[in-house]
């Protein structure tokens, strides 16, 4: 029987076609092959729960469930939802796209509670990222999933298993909790059943002293862990037949065997030192124009209308006529674009409110409460009120020093590489006493030079921070948020600079 045709007439005939229409294919018209061996030519346009939503040539839809299609098609499937529905991060010196839901706003992403979904060389994983201030995991030694049936499932860890972020009241702790084929598997239908009662929650203990403390996570946060959690089983499933292969999800030809990697992903760079890599997730989406149309004028070339899709850190990312994506630099753009782009890059990171004092404007993240906008490892955009002109500030504190001034400000990459040296001579070092420490909070104005200096590190994945004060010294790396807010930092006081 030719299942998938029957299921296709009948759903045809029967209306089932759901409401949701896209200009762009997800997925270009091609041959889908059932799992009987029947085939018909469609575009995915969509997704309606754990169906894929087709149009054939002559404009009909319908919504066919994923189950019927053949092994090499759900692969192809798997790689579609990921790449429309999901944030994704890249890590170059990883070679590994890490995949969070759009439930958690994307200055979240990867920031706090989280669920994420890794394919890189050798790597297959779903990670539960338990990032929390409310507990110190340093003093437990096992997290507890109970549904309260009695299935209970337990994942002890090490102390070197906690990952620390911050200081004094911005501290924050963080376990993960990692799923693979064959490992802490039996996590899965215990968390599939809580996020069915909506009450996911993960218990903290100690076996040393018997204590333990309960963190629950937020309805979006469980949503967001509800479909990651349905999508590993889908790929793992994949994974487990050999269809899908422990690689990077966009460079692979599926029922083909993974090309050996070296651990980073090949390909050469295009312009603004962006890569074939990064551009993937832009190139196979097919979105429709985020940022309206923009006139680029190459260097010695002539002017072209193309579609503005996104930035990858200074660079705009943008579709061209002949439907090639590339990556060009924000100068190449016509002024009437870059203004409106950056501006649209500063209210996605900023959102409605900015900081202010009575000479700056700060743009912070738009997640950033009153207390991590005082208190905070970062640099960060200013603009001045009353002219055109674009700042970066670095703040930064510790307690080492006990209030002490700091007189020395050092930025290098955490995986080795010079130190750069900030000026800091003249600058503001704030001493707070906390209810337990005392802090020496440096304030800093970068210079120009300093700036072009510091944007050299925004490939690195990691960036330390060192702070000293006569003799002491301390290194600071910086927190992921810290991290982020960094990066866009130094993108838009380039853009604001250049434009």
């Amino acid at each position: 029987m030719r299942h998938l045709l029957v299921y296709l007439s009948l759903a045809l005939l029967s209306g089932i076609a759901p409401a949701l229409a896209q200009n762009r294919a997800l997925l270009p018209l091609r041959e889908w092959t059932s799992s009987e061996g029947a085939r018909l030519k469609a575009e995915l346009i969509g997704f309606e729960g754990d169906g894929a939503l087709l149009r054939y040539e002559d404009g009909r839809r319908v919504t066919v469930p994923e189950e019927r299609f053949s092994p090499l098609d759900r692969a192809e499937l798997v790689r579609a939802r990921l790449l429309n529905l999901h944030w994704e991060r890249f890590v170059d010196s990883l070679g590994t796209s890490f995949f969070q839901s759009y439930k958690i706003p994307e200055q979240r992403a990867g920031k706090e509670m989280a669920t994420v979904l890794s394919f890189g060389p050798n790597r297959f994983s779903l990670a539960i990222y338990l990032i929390t201030s409310k507990i110190d995991w340093r003093k437990f030694d096992q997290v507890i999933c109970d549904d309260g049936s009695g299935r209970v499932q337990i994942y002890a860890f090490k102390p070197d298993d906690v990952s620390i972020y911050g200081e004094g009241t911005s501290l924050r702790t963080r376990v993960v909790v990692t799923i693979q084929p064959g490992r802490n598997e039996a996590f899965i239908p215990i968390l599939k059943d809580l996020v069915v009662k909506k009450q996911v929650s993960f218990k903290a203990h100690s076996t040393v002293d018997g204590k333990s403390e309960v963190i629950a996570l937020s309805p979006d946060e469980t949503a967001a862990l509800g479909e990651m959690l349905a999508v590993y089983e889908k790929a793992a499933a994949l994974v487990r037949e050999g269809v899908i292969q422990r690689a990077p999800l966009q460079q692979q030809t599926f029922g083909a065997p993974a090309a050996p990697s070296a651990g980073t992903v090949p390909g050469p760079s295009v312009a603004g030192g962006v890569g074939e890599a990064e551009l993937a997730k832009y190139k196979n989406q097919r979105m429709d124009s985020r940022l309206g149309e923009i006139t680029w004028t190459p260097p010695g070339g002539a002017a072209e209308k193309v579609e503005g899709l996104g930035w990858i850190r200074t660079s705009v990312v943008v579709r061209k006529n002949d439907g090639t994506v590339a990556a060009i630099p924000f100068v190449e753009m016509d002024k009437a674009a870059r203004d409106r782009i950056l501006e649209e890059r500063i209210k996605r990171h900023v959102g409605k409110e900015l900081g202010e004092s009575e000479l700056w404007w700060y743009h912070f993240p738009k997640d950033w409460d009153e207390n991590r906008r005082d208190f905070h490892q970062a640099f960060t955009f200013v603009r001045h009120k009353a002219k055109d002109d674009p700042q970066m500030f670095g703040r930064f504190f510790t307690s080492r020093f006990n209030g002490d001034a700091i007189d020395a400000l050092y930025v290098q990459p955490a995986d080795g590489g010079n130190l750069l040296k900030i000026p800091v001579e003249g600058r503001l070092t704030r001493k707070y006493k906390g209810s337990k420490d005392t802090y020496s909070i440096l304030t800093v104005r970068l210079e120009r030079k300093d700036v072009e200096r510091i944007l050299q590190l925004m490939d690195s994945p990691k960036i330390m921070v060192r702070l000293s004060s006569g003799a002491n010294a301390v290194d600071i790396l910086l927190a992921e948020e810290y991290l982020a807010a960094s990066k866009e930092a130094m993108a838009l006081y380039h853009w604001d600079f250049e434009g």
